[in-house]
């Protein structure tokens, strides 16, 4: 077993040596200028020896010559550079003298100050000829301005907003005894459809319903400007006291009745047709229209106007609403108006059905 072991092994490292004897041949006829090894030489290339000890072999001739012919290429190539960059540096020296007489010379300096001197009346001459033609253009025409129906003015309080100051006065020309009066009937005829006051099995402990009236509902009105004007957290920490005292509107009315006013108050009319879906704007009719009515008869607009949109917040489930996240009011009613001088002279209501 042994012997057949050496057998198979012998022909494969024989196989090793040759192929390691050609790769170093290889890298030999490559590289011609760099010589071997003294150990790599006498390894694999003992007929080399005396070509490394001071012989000249073929082989080491053949390197040699390769190696003359590529040092004479060099010499070439340097020579080549050193003449390029010769001639390189005169014509730069050239151009520099070149530029230094034509600034310092007499004879260029003066012809290009010439040419100089005769282009700039020609400039003058075509400026001149392009002002004179500029004269000579036939004069505009005449345009007759479009005049509207009332002259140039600004906007001013007209009629009976125009002669009080009194607060209560200018809410009156808003809120008539009328509007005021309807307003009560409306929302008593609309709690006497849900039965308010009623003691229910969803609701055992609710407060007992009365009737409302005008001068009540005047009370409720006061409360609510009020509650917009102080910007609590919540209605009912407008009822807190403070100093052992409570406001003035609160004073007039308690926390639940202004809750009972508050969920059945009522603009129109209760009916049972259905409004339209697209037309919610007539639950606000007919105080919606004498409002705007009122507006126009106490406001006389200037010449300029502007028509823009409105938003009126709301946070309950509407379908008509609009969500305009980048407005102060992000989430409410839209509405078209014209406006002049912090003043809505008339607007028009919008859905998003």
């Amino acid at each position: 077993m042994a012997d057949r072991k050496c057998i198979v092994v012998e022909p494969a490292l024989g196989q090793m040596a040759w192929q390691r004897r050609t790769a170093v041949s290889k890298r030999c006829t490559r590289s011609q200028t760099r010589p071997l090894h003294p150990a790599v030489t006498e390894t694999y290339f003992p007929e080399a020896r005396e070509s490394h000890t001071g012989g000249i072999g073929e082989e080491n001739g053949h390197l040699e010559g390769g190696s003359e012919r590529q040092r004479a290429k060099k010499a070439d190539g340097v020579e080549g550079l050193s003449q390029r960059k010769e001639g390189d540096l005169g014509e730069r020296e050239k151009g520099r003298d070149g530029q230094k007489g034509s600034r310092k010379g007499p004879g260029k300096s003066k012809a290009e100050m010439g040419t100089r001197k005769e282009k700039q009346p020609s400039a003058i001459s075509d400026k001149l000829s392009t002002i004179e033609k500029i004269k000579q253009l036939p004069a505009p025409p005449s345009h007759i301005l479009i005049q509207g129906l009332f002259p140039p003015h600004k906007a001013q309080a007209i009629g009976a907003a125009a002669s009080t100051l009194d607060p209560y006065k200018l809410f009156s020309l808003f809120f008539s005894n009328e509007q005021v009066s309807l307003l009560a009937k409306h929302t008593n005829m609309y709690a006497a459809s849900h039965r308010a006051g009623l003691a229910s099995l969803r609701h055992p402990f609710i407060c007992k319903w009365y009737p409302t009236c005008p001068s009540e509902l005047l009370v409720y009105f006061a409360i609510l400007i009020y509650m917009g004007l102080s910007k609590a957290a919540s209605p009912k920490l407008s009822w807190r006291r403070i100093n052992g005292t409570l406001s003035e509107p609160m004073m007039q009315m308690s926390y639940t009745r202004f809750q009972q006013l508050k969920r059945y108050f009522h603009i129109s009319e209760p009916s049972k047709s259905p409004i339209p879906r697209k037309e919610w704007w007539k639950k606000l009719e007919p105080l919606n229209s004498s409002i705007q009515d009122q507006a126009k008869k106490c406001f006389l607009s200037s010449t300029n106007v502007a028509i823009d949109e409105m938003m009126i917040r709301f946070l309950g489930r509407s379908a008509h609403t609009i969500k305009m996240p980048n407005k102060p009011i992000g989430l409410g009613y839209k509405v078209l108006a014209v406006c002049d001088a912090a003043y809505t002279y008339d607007w028009e209501l919008t859905s998003r059905v």
